[in-house]
């Protein structure tokens, strides 16, 4: 800027007219020169975001496509968005699975209601049975009895040989 100025010579008037211009100039092109690095900023943000985001096509074609010229800071920058995006390829494939666990999930869950709906309809089945004939009814009493015995019996069995094994390892 100094040289222009000292270039205009003794002209008063054209050398602050040609200062006022240079000036001018100078502002114009710190604005565009700010511009230009917002807008580099807004362009390499959004090819980095579409790069990960995969809107180039399947992971690790576009990030070959984009790097910079074979230097260590391109591959590095290579190697991190290849490492995201396999990041993000596990992600989505542990959505995709547990989607599926979620399916089945509700498939036996439905399956199951489908179950008890229809023992439920044999239970009632037969209690209805069991009141329409009087035998039947003392025949399924005896059969409960039976097995609540048959239970007990199990139990005090593994209780004494609990009991024993209890004694066994005390003594030794």
């Amino acid at each position: 800027m100094g040289a222009c100025a000292a270039a205009g010579g003794a002209g008063g008037g054209s050398s602050e007219l040609q200062a006022h211009t240079l000036t001018r100039h100078n502002n114009i092109l710190l604005e565009f020169s700010r511009e230009f690095a917002r807008t580099r900023g807004a362009v390499t943000t959004n090819l980095e975001r579409a790069q990960l985001l995969g809107v180039f096509g399947k992971a690790g074609s576009s990030t070959r496509d984009g790097a910079g010229g074979g230097s260590s800071a391109g591959a590095e920058v290579l190697s991190e968005t290849a490492r995201l995006l396999n990041e993000r390829n596990s992600i989505h494939s542990a959505l995709s699975q547990a989607d599926d666990v979620i399916k089945q999930a509700y498939a036996t869950s439905s399956s199951l209601a489908q179950q008890r709906s229809l023992l439920g309809g044999t239970f009632s089945k037969v209690t209805l049975l069991g009141n329409r004939i009087p035998g039947l009814n003392t025949l399924l009493s005896a059969i409960r009895r039976k097995r609540s015995r048959d239970t007990l019996i199990l139990a005090s069995v593994v209780a004494a040989c609990t009991l024993f094994i209890l004694v066994y390892w005390l003594n030794k």
